[in-house]
């Protein structure tokens, strides 16, 4: 999702230009390279071990864009002051500064409240083609050592789990299950993000007295 800081008023789309946040991408890459290393070690250990750190190394990196995990930090000017731009305060400096962005991928749940991602629906190609992975590199996991299980188990279960995913319905909340969720540029998202932001900065009334 788009973000911008507040302080420096950098704002960054929200995709990462040398990697794309894939969970089957991400599985593969970390799944395939503990059945390379598993299979290489022996003959050709130094090349095993290189292989299988870069692929491990894209393969988080890859699930950590996917899980949006990381610090909010502006790779700008290094402060912890990125915000999404559907919060009221980055509308403020959107509308202030006359910058137009589009947000195209996240959604309002008007149940719930939840904004982000919808649940995410997995290619059934790819899942497929991942579960397949797995099955073939089983025998080879199976003949060396338990190690090369993990890869092949990893990358059957995330497979089946990714092809599973295509019986959802779109657009459902991951939080409430409540479908389908709305564009967050919505007015109808807008007017439930003010709403919720002027509650949350009311006083009660302990808080007015003791003012």
């Amino acid at each position: 999702m788009p973000q911008i800081c507040s302080n420096c008023l950098y704002i960054n789309d929200g995709k990462f230009k040398y990697i794309k946040g894939s969970l089957l991408g991400g599985t593969f890459l970390i799944g395939g390279s503990i059945v390379i290393f598993n299979v290489l070690l022996f003959n050709v250990p130094y090349f095993s071990l290189i292989i299988s750190l870069i692929a491990t190394f894209y393969g988080i990196l890859s699930l950590r864009y996917y899980f949006n995990i990381g610090k909010k930090s502006c790779p700008k000017c290094k402060q912890k002051t990125m915000l999404a731009t559907y919060e009221p305060e980055a509308q403020k400096l959107i509308e202030k500064h006359g910058f137009m962005v589009k947000d195209d991928e996240t959604k309002f749940c008007s149940s719930c409240h939840f904004k982000g991602k919808p649940k995410q629906i997995q290619s059934l190609k790819y899942s497929l083609l991942l579960v397949l992975a797995g099955i073939i590199s089983l025998p080879v996991s199976l003949s060396l050592n338990w190690v090369g299980l993990i890869g092949s188990f990893l990358m059957i279960g995330v497979g089946i789990y990714g092809a599973l995913t295509n019986f959802r319905k779109p657009n459902t909340c991951p939080s409430c299950k409540n479908y389908p969720m709305i564009p967050i540029d919505s007015d109808e998202a807008k007017s439930f993000i003010q709403q919720e932001h002027t509650n949350s900065h009311k006083l009660s009334p302990d808080q007015v007295k003791a003012s």
